[in-house]
């Protein structure tokens, strides 16, 4: 955008080690780069640039510095000169809290009324916390005002013309920086000024979604404002039941990456540029609420999501071009897990962060680790699609074409509208009759005193391209979903194996109802697990078995928004993993078009399940066995999918066969017939 403006030859922007944007300019004539120069090019990119996107500090210089290949030499570009603060005295502003402030947020030792907040290297970011700073000591001022009062001084004098800067601060001074943001308000009552701005205004009529009263509102804005404070409050509505039960797994079990969802990306481009990639990713979040939301409270009767107008984007470079290739890996794969387990602490915005990892000129790898309370498969293909269309549309200096988002609020209205009492009588009346979940395989291994991180291990294996085929055909010939003949498979092993001729296991929805406007687009947890219950007479064939769990899919739709943990306080289970032990998940998301290079190399997902099927669907259908390895042998794991696959076979050759046909096949090979029969629940 700066080779737009006409004084300007050639033009190169770079993210500093501090995160601040530094733009490098060489202009048609040495002698236009007069002192003002800083405000003609800044109120030119405002016309076509966010915030953001801005840079902090401007360099002039006769000419970008090129290496041997005539591009621009990144090393050699000089270090920004901060603009020396001026030495005036003006007694008004000695000791000057605001000066204070900025100074602090800035990194510099003091600032003088002539200063320019962006010359000084300031941005909207730093903006954002100098507000919140000044606001917690009772000025009232706003971005918008450090924009149209650039300089310390006349921000001052704006402030001290305000009247809310008549409170008297001989009051307010001992209570700043108090732990007590409600002793922080009431101290600003009674020197008669105004509340902290995130507190004020702040009714429970303004919030029709939220369930508690004024006392409760006010207890979950006072515990998110100790976690973050450098961004206003933009809306507060309800967590959702899906929500607050992930979090609550996360919050009594730390360090088990339970829910914490990551993924690894490789791209090998040299023409990648970080810059933009933070750019695009900065854009995201501007775009989807969820991605500026503090989560609030999940242990208390009024958990809640309090939505932040701006927060900067998790985004971090790591450059280790210096470390050998197999330092790098191993390094990487040593942060990776760290990353995982590690979580995310309570009350930061978004639990979501993204590291990029340099390893040289053309090879990068971004780790993007997050909570699944934000989002599920889906919403991370919504994401990523987005990232490669924002990311393609700054890079091509054109507009992107996106839709409006739709924000998650609008699922949680549309809960709020639901008669959960229709949902009760459902979800009871099919589990009016106890099913006994028996574990798929008995523990082997003694667990006790082992670390229960990363305690989930899997093992795979593909279909051909001919079975897949065959098993989509079955599908198709019978109105089936391949998810479908997977789920009734899968009865047939439990029933197999436990020896029951009623089963029960958990499946997955994507939960995104169809009433919602847009919903595909929505960024946001939907997917939710619930109970499928199967029974299995011999006398029926698997067709009759497959239709008896489609009408109950067709039953159930309307009622999966419901939580396992509502489900299991209706049928008096104390628990709502002890309503099943094992899970499938087909995981059929939105396809991304790869674009820049992106591409997958690790993923991970964890839940308390003892064994989970997961599949992917593509040309050749993914079969993944999750299990808990410190209490069970990947022998057991194997077997078991090598059951399923050969009792899919089976399936797929003989549909209309009674159940009785279907027995498990004698599968061992060498290593596990040393498995003793015992260690299978058979």
């Amino acid at each position: 955008m700066l080779d737009k403006h006409a004084l300007v030859k050639r033009s190169i922007a770079i993210l500093s080690a501090d995160k601040h944007l530094i733009a490098y300019v060489q202009m048609y004539k040495p002698e236009d780069s007069t002192a003002n120069f800083y405000d003609i090019l800044r109120r030119h990119l405002e016309s076509y640039l966010p915030d953001y996107m801005i840079p902090s500090y401007y360099v002039c210089l006769e000419g970008l510095p090129l290496n041997i290949n005539g591009k621009v030499d990144y090393g050699a570009l000089p270090e920004p000169e901060r603009i020396k603060v001026s030495e005036s005295s003006d007694s008004k502003y000695e000791d000057s809290i605001l000066a204070r402030i900025f100074a602090d947020q800035l990194n510099l030792e003091s600032v003088s009324p002539e200063d320019n907040f962006f010359q000084l290297g300031g941005d909207s970011l730093i903006a954002i916390q100098c507000v919140t700073k000044a606001r917690s000591q009772g000025f009232s001022i706003s971005i918008k005002d450090i924009f149209a009062q650039p300089t310390i001084g006349a921000l001052e004098d704006f402030a001290r013309g305000n009247e809310n800067d008549n409170v008297n601060r001989s009051v307010i001074e001992p209570m700043v920086g108090a732990a007590d943001s409600s002793t922080r308000n009431n101290a600003l009552k009674e020197a008669g000024g105004t509340e902290n701005p995130c507190i004020k205004g702040s009714s429970i009529e303004n919030y029709p979604l939220f369930r508690g009263g004024q006392e409760d509102l006010y207890s979950s804005i006072n515990i998110a404002q100790e976690h973050y404070a450098l961004s206003p409050i933009e809306d507060i509505y309800p967590m959702t039941a899906i929500q607050q039960e992930m979090l609550l797994q996360s919050k009594v079990q730390p360090g088990r990456g339970n829910y914490i969802v990551q993924t690894t990306f490789e791209i090998q481009d040299k023409s990648f540029e970080f810059n933009i990639f933070y750019a695009a990713w900065q854009e995201i979040i501007n775009r989807h609420a969820i991605l500026r939301s503090q989560f609030i409270g999940a242990d208390t009767r009024f958990p809640v999501q309090i939505v932040r107008q701006t927060v900067a984007a998790p985004v971090e470079l790591n450059d280790w071009t210096n470390k050998q290739p197999d330092e790098q890996l191993f390094e990487y794969e040593s942060y990776r897990y760290s990353d995982w387990v590690n979580g995310f602490d309570e009350g930061i915005c978004g639990l979501s962060r993204v590291k990029v990892f340099k390893f040289n000129n053309d090879t990068y790898r971004i780790l993007w680790t997050s909570h699944h309370c934000i989002g599920d498969g889906w919403a991370q293909a919504v994401i990523t699609r987005e990232m490669v269309e924002i990311y393609s549309s700054i890079s091509e200096k054109s507009t992107y074409n996106l839709p409006t988002p739709v924000p998650f609020k609008r699922y949680v209205s549309w809960q709020a509208e639901q008669d959960v009492s229709l949902a009760k009588s459902y979800w009871k009346n099919l589990l009016q009759t106890e099913v006994v979940s028996k574990p798929l395989l008995k523990t082997t291994l003694n667990s006790i005193g082992l670390p229960e991180q990363g305690k989930q291990f899997e093992v795979r294996r593909k279909l051909s391209v001919l079975k897949t085929a065959n098993l989509r055909e079955l599908a198709k010939s019978q109105q089936f979903t391949v998810n479908l003949i997977i789920q009734a498979t899968w009865a047939l092993i439990l029933s197999r194996y436990g020896n029951q001729s009623r089963v029960i296991f958990g499946a997955t929805a994507s939960g995104r109802p169809e009433t919602i406007e847009q919903v595909e687009q929505i960024v946001g947890p939907f997917l939710n697990s619930y109970p499928v219950v199967a029974d299995l007479d011999i006398n029926k064939s698997f067709i009759d078995l497959a239709n008896m769990l489609k009408r109950q899919q067709m039953e159930k739709v309307k009622f999966e928004y419901i939580s396992l943990r509502q489900i299991a306080s209706w049928v008096k289970s104390d628990q709502a993993q002890k309503l099943f032990s094992s899970l499938v998940i087909f995981n059929n998301y939105p396809k991304v078009d790869v674009q820049l290079g992106l591409k997958v190399l690790h993923h991970v997902s964890q839940n308390n399940y003892p064994v989970t099927l997961v599949v992917y669907p593509s040309e050749q259908i993914e079969f993944v066995v999750k299990y808990n390895g410190f209490e069970y042998k990947e022998e057991q794991a194997e077997l078991l999918l090598k059951h399923f696959l050969d009792m899919l076979d089976k399936v797929m050759q003989s549909p209309t066969e009674a159940l009785s046909y279907f027995q498990l096949a004698n599968t061992r090979n060498k290593r596990q017939k040393k498995l003793k029969l015992k260690e299978l629940s058979l």
